[in-house]
C-alpha cells in the first residue's frame, strides 16, 4: 500500500460569469495603463486593480469564497484578498517561473482562452532533486518535473502562493489570452 505523504492541492472550479463584459474592462484598463513588467515576456500586466471596480464585483466576490473554501481545505484560515490584476497576452507572450511571495493563496482566472493560447504549468516543489535523479520520467503523480493545467474560458484555478509556476506562450496568431491573477492572505 502506498501513503501519500505529501500532497499539493490546486483548486479548479468553472465560474458563471460575464467573460463578455470583463474583457471589454481589461481593454479599457489596457487603454489607460502603461502596464508593468514582473514575470509576463510581453504582453500586458495592469497595475493591481482597485477592489471597488463595479466590473469585477461578481469576479471578486466568486473568487474570495472560493478561495476562502480552498484556504480551510489546506489548512490556512480565513484569507482575504490583498491585489488582483489583468494580464492580456498575444501572439508569443508567456510568463516566466515564478511563485508569489508573501501571499498565502494564490491563483488565475481565466476570461478568454482560444485555441493554442498557452496552458499554466507548475514545478513539483522537488523539481531540482528529481531533475538530478534520473528516475522514470512516466509522467506521474510521483515522478513528473511539472504538471500543466489548461487554460479554459471561465475556469478558476487557486493553488499555495509559494507553488512556482509559469504560463506557456500564446500561440494563437489572432487572438489574445485574457486573465486575471490576485493574491490573498490571512484576515489580519
Amino acid at each position: 500500500m502506498i501513503v501519500d505523504i505529501f500532497k499539493v492541492g490546486v483548486y479548479r472550479e468553472y465560474l458563471l460569469l460575464n467573460n463578455e463584459e470583463i474583457t471589454n474592462y481589461c481593454y479599457d484598463i489596457k487603454q489607460k495603463q502603461e502596464g508593468k513588467n514582473i514575470s509576463n515576456k510581453g504582453g500586458f500586466h495592469s497595475d493591481n486593480l482597485n477592489l471597488n471596480d463595479v466590473e469585477i464585483k461578481d469576479l471578486l466576490v466568486d473568487i474570495t469564497k472560493k478561495a476562502n473554501f480552498y484556504s480551510k481545505q489546506i489548512g490556512y484560515g480565513d484569507v482575504t484578498i490583498d491585489n488582483i490584476w489583468c494580464n492580456i497576452n498575444s501572439y508569443k507572450d508567456y510568463n516566466e517561473l515564478h511563485c508569489h511571495p508573501n501571499a498565502k493563496i494564490s491563483g488565475v482566472y481565466y476570461v478568454k482562452t482560444p485555441e493554442n493560447c498557452g496552458d499554466i504549468e507548475f514545478h513539483n516543489p522537488a523539481y531540482h532533486t528529481l531533475a538530478q535523479a534520473q528516475l522514470s520520467r512516466k509522467n506521474n503523480h510521483y515522478t513528473s518535473l511539472f504538471w500543466w493545467l489548461p487554460a479554459v474560458e471561465g475556469v478558476l484555478y487557486l493553488f499555495p502562493s509559494w507553488l512556482m509556476h509559469l504560463v506557456r506562450p500564446n500561440m494563437n496568431k489572432d487572438e489574445d489570452r485574457i486573465s486575471f491573477s490576485f493574491n490573498f492572505n490571512n484576515k489580519k
